[in-house]
């Protein structure tokens, strides 16, 4: 439970206007879901944990950041996306899903509509995930790092 209210105090202090590289989109509610369950298997696509999931996301991730920051971006790691994940399963269907918020790179904020429509392309086409992008101030942090409990208890940065 701490530490819940100690990320959600970090994200709230970041000060966009003070960081020379990177923005953080603190206004923006960013969810992936493979709309599978933990425990869903299937010939076309196996889908057999968080670990998957996880891998999933970074792949994602890596994905991006070829396409905006091309190869040289794991040699800047102050300057490329990274995704700050918060995992956690519905508590009717026990479906797996990540609530992320992301920091760019400064130089990409004007490709900030860009960048979203390629995520969206890429979680859809490639690995048929649903994604949702909502612009909720003041929300979207809170809502990410709500209340601890046995589903929502993960946490990871790709």
């Amino acid at each position: 439970m701490n530490d819940r209210r100690r990320l959600r105090s970090v994200f709230n202090r970041i000060d966009n206007d003070k960081d020379k590289y990177n923005v953080h989109l603190k206004d923006y509610l960013i969810t992936i879901c493979p709309q599978r369950t933990e425990k869903t298997k299937s010939i076309f696509y196996p889908f057999s944990d968080e670990q998957t999931f996880k891998k999933k996301v970074s792949i994602i991730n890596a994905i991006v950041n070829r396409r905006f920051l091309k190869r040289n971006y794991m040699k800047r790691p102050e300057q490329k996306i990274v995704f700050y994940n918060f995992i956690e399963n519905s508590l009717n269907k026990n479906l797996i899903h990540t609530h992320s918020l992301f920091r760019i790179p400064r130089i990409l904020i004007h490709k900030l509509k860009e960048i979203f429509d390629y995520l969206i392309s890429v979680v859809r086409n490639k690995f048929e995930f649903s994604i949702r992008i909502d612009h909720r101030p003041d929300v979207a942090i809170r809502y990410m790092t709500k209340k601890f409990s046995e589903n929502n208890d993960r946490y990871f940065v790709c």
